[in-house]
């Protein structure tokens, strides 16, 4: 039965699918709803090109721009667990598998506060914003062509 209870979470999670869907061409739409909706988040479906990918520690960031502070850009955040699983799953890295592909996925898009790199010990002073959306499941991660069906 241990087996059976992620499969259970992802069919009641895929049955409260929300029915809000964001195209790559509405990207400054969901960043005005997450600048607007912040400190919450906005649980919907994502659909977006990766353009570049980077894993910083435990955490890859898929972003949908190549340069990951351009004010256009959203980033899917993906932690150590979903990392393993996704791995193992295509046989890849996610920062790698994902690289120029159309992605679906769901999850919580929020307002995140990125602090510029300053060194040890300095508190830092330069901030900008980021929208980031969290995957909770690998399963909530998909390839899709360009008609928006899982490949």
């Amino acid at each position: 039965m241990k087996g059976a209870l992620p499969s259970i979470l992802v069919l009641f999670l895929e049955a409260c699918m929300p029915s809000n869907v964001y195209d790559a061409p509405k990207t400054m739409d969901l960043i005005a709803k997450t600048e607007a909706a912040a400190p919450n988040s906005i649980y919907g479906v994502y659909r977006f090109k990766v353009k570049s990918a980077a894993r910083r520690g435990s955490v890859v960031f898929l972003n949908t721009e190549d340069d990951y502070r351009d004010r256009r850009s959203v980033a899917i955040v993906l932690d150590l667990e979903e990392i393993k699983q996704l791995t193992e799953l295509h046989g890849q890295s996610p920062e790698v598998f994902f690289l120029n592909k159309q992605v679906e996925v769901v999850g919580e898009a929020y307002r995140a506060k990125v602090n510029l790199y300053c060194l040890p010990g300095v508190k830092p002073t330069q901030y900008y914003y980021q929208t980031r959306i969290s995957v909770q499941h690998y399963d909530f991660i998909k390839v899709i062509n360009e008609i928006g069906e899982v490949t």
